[in-house]
Formats: C-alpha cells, structure tokens, sequence
C-alpha cells in the first residue's frame, strides 16, 4: 500500500521533487506534533498544505474516517506520512478507505518517511 518510502538524513528535502515527480499538488500530510512543526521549517513549500495530527498512537477507525475527511475537504491528491508506526498506520488506514469508494479517487499515491528524527540517508523503494 506505500507506494515510495524514504528514510534518513535529507528525506524531507527530497518532498518537493518526489511529490511534483508522483503529480501531487495537494498531499495529506500524515504526522503527529512535533514532526508537523519540523517539516514545516524544514521544507518551505510545505506550509500552505493540510496537515492531519489529530490520531491516537494506536489509531482506530475514527481516526481514519477524520482523515478521510480533512482529505476530501481539502481536496488532496495524495499522502505523505512522517515518523513511526502510527502515522504510516493512519495513512495507510486514509488510503484503504479512499479506495474502498472508488468513485471518489481511482489511486491515491501515499509517500512514508519512516522515522525521521531518528535516522536521516535516503532510502527510496518503489512497492
């Protein structure tokens, strides 16, 4: 269900190509605090898109279905999840149920950062 997952020192750098390369012009953003206020300083062009934070550490359900929700308020294109377990688990939760009404999106791209305050060399992978 993740279609690029990078990781490492310059993963947030590398947003700006990777999103205009998948054709994303309004993507997701999936993070808890503080990493939403690290990528916003980190990567400029960022700033002006939808950010949802608002899951638990083991999200459920109604997480996903808030997601969904912010996603289609705000039009979105598709996904980016920063950091651990939780927020890739949202996103992929996100993507499921986007793709569950296929009359709404036909594919959803979801890019991961795994980890990012902890390690910081590029790690790309194409599922």
């Amino acid at each position: 269900m993740v279609r690029k997952t990078i990781r490492g020192r310059g993963s947030l750098g590398k947003l700006p190509e990777l999103t205009e390369k998948l054709g994303m012009h309004q993507p997701l953003i999936v993070a808890m605090e503080p990493l939403t206020s690290h990528l916003m300083k980190k990567v400029p062009s960022m700033r002006n898109m939808p950010v949802f934070s608002e899951f638990h550490p083991n999200p459920d359900l109604k997480d996903c279905e808030q997601g969904v929700a912010l996603f289609r308020e705000n039009h979105c294109d598709g996904l980016i999840s920063i950091g651990g377990g939780s927020s890739m688990d949202t996103a992929k939760g996100i993507k499921a149920m986007l793709l569950a009404d296929s009359v709404y999106v036909r594919d959803t791209e979801l890019i991961a950062i795994e980890n990012y305050l902890a390690e910081d060399a590029v790690f790309y992978r194409e599922d």
